[in-house]
């Protein structure tokens, strides 16, 4: 079974265009293939926005039981 969660992620652009975006991610597969697929236009372009950098979060962080 995948681990599928919902992710805050923080995209910069080479021509410095920053966006704020909510995404499912499966935790266990490569994070950044992922990001960059949705996200950026394919290698072989060669025009298209071109991710200079990401962060990424998990949106809602299981918390703790307190006895």
């Amino acid at each position: 079974m995948k681990d599928i969660r919902e992710c805050l992620v923080w995209l910069e652009y080479t021509d410095g265009l920053k966006l704020n975006v909510e995404m499912w991610l499966d935790i266990d597969s490569c994070i950044e293939e992922q990001i960059r697929r949705s996200w950026e236009s394919p290698p072989a372009a060669d025009t298209g926005p071109k991710l200079a950098n990401f962060k990424w979060d998990l949106c809602h962080r299981p918390s703790a039981l307190v006895e």
